[in-house]
């Protein structure tokens, strides 16, 4: 009997755990970052982010959002922005919603800003650079491989 019980709660654990971490993935934006792929010494790094916030979605306004450029595992330039920074420098007129204690967006849209509103960064020396755009809190992230001549 107790073999039983021991595997109805380890079931139930398991899915309470499960449905928590689809509802934490439903609770997401989708990133996106257009850039240019080759760029030469000199140059400045151009582009745009782009942050989608779906129906359905609940993101708080105080989420982190990183843009880093490495070149060989170095970070060359790194920056953080609230949500709330990166929706209030793409120029759209959005409110967070008040729930509990905290403000969260739930409006959907594509919220775009151009990548030097975050780094203003001159390429110096030729070869491969990373730029990476992450929200560690959501494990959301995508990267470009840049090359510079």
């Amino acid at each position: 009997m107790e073999k039983r019980v021991l595997f109805y709660l380890v079931i139930v654990i398991i899915s309470i755990f499960g449905l928590f971490m689809v509802s934490k993935n439903l609770l997401t934006g989708n990133i996106l970052l257009d850039l240019k792929n080759n760029y030469k010494a000199g140059e400045k790094l151009t582009g745009e982010l782009s942050l989608t916030i779906e129906k359905g979605d609940s993101l708080q306004k105080d989420t982190i959002i990183i843009l880093s450029l490495i070149q060989n595992n170095t970070p060359m330039a790194t920056e953080a922005v609230t949500l709330e920074e990166f929706i209030e420098k793409s120029g759209e007129k959005v409110n967070p919603v008040k729930k509990d204690k905290d403000y969260f967006y739930e409006t959907p849209g594509e919220f775009t800003i151009q990548i030097s509103d975050i780094i203003d960064y001159a390429f110096e020396k030729p070869g491969e650079y990373t730029l990476l755009f992450s929200i560690l809190s959501l494990d959301i992230r995508t990267e470009k491989t840049i090359f510079i001549d």
